[in-house]
């Protein structure tokens, strides 16, 4: 198993006010997040309702790509989020029809390579039959 990177430590009400804002279903404008936890090592868990998720009548459950779409949301918004693979159903306060968790942590260290060469795009058309003629 790969080891997981290290978390910085990030204000909680930082941290709820983000979860808030993408747990929250634009079907229903408010959040479904009901409980956000700080971890030992500055991870979060996010415990959500299934109201976050459009099921199908009689689904229980969100497929692969509900899933693997909230994850993408989380991390498009703020590039500095590692989302854990665990994921799934979880025990819901009383009243809620059902809940789910998702973890996540803030980068300590984004790890990038010096020695990596710049990106260089070359965008001049190739002399002789590369493009359309007009």
């Amino acid at each position: 198993m790969k080891d997981l990177p290290r978390f910085r430590h990030r204000d909680y009400d930082t941290a709820r006010a983000y979860a808030a804002q993408i747990l929250t279903n634009h079907v229903e404008p408010m959040t479904t997040l009901l409980r956000l936890t700080e971890r030992e090592d500055y991870s979060f868990e996010a415990v959500f309702s299934a109201r976050y998720f459009v099921l199908d009548e009689g689904e229980t459950e969100p497929t692969k790509s509900q899933w693997n779409n909230l994850k993408k949301r989380f991390k498009r918004n703020d590039t500095s989020i590692f989302i854990f693979k665990e994921h799934g159903a979880c025990p819901c306060p009383d009243g809620e029809p059902g809940c789910f968790y998702l973890l996540f942590g803030y980068y300590a260290k984004r790890e990038v390579p010096d020695d990596r060469a710049p990106l260089r795009r070359n965008f001049t058309r190739p002399q002789g039959g590369g493009g359309r003629d007009r």
